[in-house]
């Protein structure tokens, strides 16, 4: 029976094939886009939103897209979603819904209100002057080492279950610097 690696877009890859892309997955050179998808209007079609290399900096940019887009200050869901799709191999999704895990990483990342909040900043422009970069790295990280180990098998392979780490330690912390620090010992 020919074992085969979940992460290829096809469920019956061979084993060296998928070793291949795992390699370049984690080696950097893979090649990724953000995809903005639009709730309220079901019709519309995805979009393109950002391209890039590097599994990191995607990751990095689908944090930062869904915190500063993706959810409102009150942990309400807006109308874009985002998924990082890397290539064929791995898709990973992060939906905030009404979720205060991502409400509270908002808040501590950017210290201000939103566009469309009560006070909030003039635009998304602002918003991201005012990130607090060493916690999103923080956050990126470790999304990526949780990533590897499900990758060889120490859990299963979700990308949903990487990010469920991630906001479980969130709303076991509160202050940064603690989730910091509980993030680097995942």
């Amino acid at each position: 029976m020919d074992q085969t690696f979940r992460g290829c877009a096809s469920s019956n890859a061979p084993v060296k094939a998928c070793d291949d892309a795992l390699v370049r997955v984690f080696a950097g050179d893979l090649e990724w886009e953000i995809i903005a998808g639009d709730t309220f209007d079901r019709e519309s079609p995805p979009t393109v939103d950002a391209r890039g290399t590097g599994l990191q900096a995607g990751l990095r940019e689908l944090w930062r897209r869904t915190l500063s887009e993706g959810i409102r200050d009150s942990s309400s869901k807006t109308f874009t979603d985002f998924e990082l799709w890397c290539g064929e191999q791995v898709s990973l999704g992060v939906q905030p819904s009404d979720n205060t895990a991502y409400a509270k990483l908002r808040s501590w990342i950017y210290g201000k209100p939103g566009p469309f909040e009560p006070g909030g900043v003039a635009d998304r422009g602002e918003l991201l002057a005012c990130e607090d970069a060493p916690l999103l790295e923080s956050i990126t990280r470790a999304h990526e080492r949780l990533l590897a180990l499900e990758e060889r098998g120490v859990a299963g392979w979700q990308a949903a279950s990487a990010a469920g780490r991630i906001r479980a330690c969130v709303d076991a912390c509160d202050d940064p610097s603690a989730l910091v620090a509980m993030l680097e010992a995942l």
